[in-house]
């Protein structure tokens, strides 16, 4: 109690001098135009406490250290030297998108009779790394005494600093800080799960994400071949069937609603598919089967092949396409797989076996196809890296219409028919860095046609007495019903992003 006998000293004198009155205002007058300019810098003018995000803007962390008992605003009387501002915990593991709660405490919440340093409160808050963490909201409850910061949803784990600074509230004011660290776990964006399908003559589409079915095409004339990548659809389409055989192209785009028609030749384009911004198609506008291809970006069609035998199924991935040709059939039924390269403009033609190859798919650097060299179909890759062809099945039944992303490739297999079920086509798959082939689906009904993205298989499933559309996660090893529809779903293709 002595400060206090002091100070109550110090005050009855004032009181009862005019003249030390007068020097007393003179002398606090002057620490104000000492210290107001630091004040001001540190408050940022128009700064709001405890509002919204509550960003200082004035507040340079970079130019202070992180030193909870750190007074750029001066050292002020001795009665603030034990003035502390802290916060409990000092450090917090959250995840991001939750909420964590600090404890602000300080030993000095109020004070003398009289004495102009009477409260002590915490006022601002700012993240050290502002501009990258500004997304985030910082609250401060002044009757619980409670600091809530709200994290955003990062997708990169990060290290959050932030800083606490504390005013004590007087004709001078009185900073303290207290520091606080945040190890934020980011949350992984859920991807978006996009399947598409043909029934009953339209284009059909199902987001696991959300659950939500879409019917994308209401024209009474028949669409088929769905293929997607991100937010665009695409199709083979006969309502402008004039014609015998008069199929075009259309393209829808989830992002805005618009459904564009890509093709308007009165001659028949199928088999549509699209990777990015090129779609192509078998098109028979020559008297004969060629490759074409559509940027979206230019709005330009190009003709790929122009050799007059047919040319037919193509795939695309980056600037590689490839499909099925018969240019070297000589009556032996010899269709072989070409190439060709967007950048360079060359055609390579990938398989010279003189039986038949055909239904090819590529990702990045790798091809597959169906191949019959053994008498049977069987499954077969090229690495374009390496130059190295690779027979990837050997089983005596038939292994057909191959699909592949990145090491894994899908087909359907007829091994496990039988004389009492020749409907028994199954799913496989076969991962290329540990060299291990996995039955994907063992019902005893019809699985065909495989499209594999990412981890997840789809395909069409007779099962149920119709055909269906399922899908296979290869991580979780769950299989998933996509359609219930009493009608045929068919021809499925999936897009993850």
């Amino acid at each position: 109690m002595k400060r206090n006998k002091t100070y109550r000293k110090i005050v009855g004198r004032v009181k009862k001098n005019p003249a030390v009155s007068l020097l007393v205002a003179f002398i606090v007058l002057a620490l104000g135009f000492i210290y107001l300019p630091q004040l001001q810098q540190l408050k940022g003018g128009d700064s709001q406490a405890f509002d919204g995000k509550l960003i200082n803007p004035g507040f340079n962390p970079d130019s202070s250290p992180l030193d909870p008992t750190n007074t750029p605003g001066g050292d002020g009387p001795s009665d603030l030297e034990d003035f502390t501002l802290s916060l409990s915990p000092t450090s917090a593991t959250v995840h991001a998108s939750e909420v964590v709660n600090f404890m602000v405490t300080t030993n000095r919440v109020g004070g003398y009779t009289g004495d102009i340093y009477l409260n002590f409160k915490p006022l601002y808050w700012t993240w050290i790394e502002s501009a990258e963490f500004s997304d985030s909201t910082l609250s401060y409850d002044e009757d619980s005494s409670i600091l809530t910061i709200t994290m955003k949803n990062y997708v990169e784990s990060s290290t959050v600093p932030f800083y606490a600074v504390g005013e004590g509230e007087g004709m001078l004011g009185e900073y303290k800080y207290a520091h606080g660290v945040l190890d934020v776990i980011a949350n992984e964006p859920i991807p978006t799960t996009r399947i598409v399908w043909d029934s009953s003559g339209d284009i059909y589409m199902y987001d696991l994400s959300t659950g939500v079915e879409t019917q994308i095409t209401t024209n009474p004339k028949e669409q088929r071949y769905p293929n997607i990548y991100g937010d665009k659809i695409v199709w083979e389409d006969y309502r402008n069937n004039n014609l015998d055989n008069n199929s075009d192209i259309y393209m829808y785009d989830l992002s805005n609603g618009i459904e564009t028609q890509i093709t308007t030749d009165e001659s028949s384009q199928t088999f549509p598919t699209i990777d990015n911004n090129r779609i192509i198609w078998t098109d028979n506008r020559n008297g004969n089967s060629d490759i074409y291809m559509y940027d979206l970006f230019t709005n330009e069609e190009i003709q790929i092949t122009t050799n007059e035998s047919n040319q037919w199924a193509p795939a695309i991935n980056g600037n590689i396409i490839v499909w099925s040709d018969w240019r070297n059939d000589i009556g032996n039924a010899n269709c072989d797989i070409y190439m060709y390269n967007l950048s360079t403009n060359t055609e390579t033609q990938i398989t010279t076996d003189e039986s038949f190859q055909a239904f090819p798919d590529i990702y990045e650097n790798k091809f597959v196809w169906e191949d019959k060299r053994n008498g049977n179909f069987d499954i077969y890759t090229y690495d374009l890296n390496t130059g190295v062809e690779t027979q990837i099945t050997n089983d005596i039944s038939d292994q057909r219409i191959p699909n592949i992303y990145n090491n894994w490739i899908v087909w359907q297999d007829s091994r496990n028919i039988t004389i009492d079920n020749d409907w028994n086509y199954d799913i496989y798959a076969y991962n290329l860095t540990t060299n291990a082939e996995y039955q994907i689906t063992t019902d005893e009904n019809q699985q065909i046609s495989p499209y594999i993205y990412g981890n997840e298989i789809v395909w069409q499933d007779y099962r149920n007495g119709n055909w269906d559309i399922y899908l296979y996660n290869l991580l979780t090893n769950e299989e998933i019903p996509i359609t219930t529809s009493s009608s045929n779903q068919s021809n499925p293709a999936i897009f993850i992003f």
